[in-house]
């Protein structure tokens, strides 16, 4: 229900009903309005922070099963670091003995792996077919 307001008018001596114009009620609607908007949009904000939204939920669940399968991945390739190191000790210590052969220089050794990929200027080199004409100028 909406007030009343009122007004004292000495001449009378009464009080005389206050009509609100169409300008003060405009301005009292988009009041309400930017009231309700501002605490709609705070309310929305404060719950989106607080549970999170559908899409964030699912990346975290794929970012979890990522970094189990990254930490598998991981195990798995210490362990054949760890059977590469024990093929070069044998290498070294027991063909090479056996065979009197030269011993193997770790240049060599690890040719395959662990290198660098990037330029003079410290830049990775992309594969020719993903290789951009202007990037000549780079370097």
């Amino acid at each position: 229900m909406r007030k009343v307001y009122y007004i004292y008018n000495p001449k009378t001596r009464t009080y005389d009903r206050i009509y609100p114009t169409v300008r003060q009620r405009a301005l009292s609607i988009l009041r309400r309005l930017f009231v309700g908007m501002g605490l709609g949009a705070g309310s929305f904000i404060i719950l989106l922070l607080i549970f999170g939204s559908p899409s964030e939920k699912e990346l975290r669940i794929e970012n979890t099963r990522l970094l189990a399968q990254y930490n598998v991945l991981s195990h798995r390739l210490d362990e054949a670091m760890g059977v590469m190191q024990d093929i070069q000790q044998r290498d070294d210590n027991l063909y090479r003995v056996v065979l009197q052969a030269d011993p193997v220089s770790d240049a060599v050794r690890k040719a395959g792996y662990g290198g660098t990929a990037m330029n003079s200027c410290g830049i990775w080199r992309m594969p020719i077919w993903l290789s951009i004409p202007l990037r000549s100028w780079i370097c």
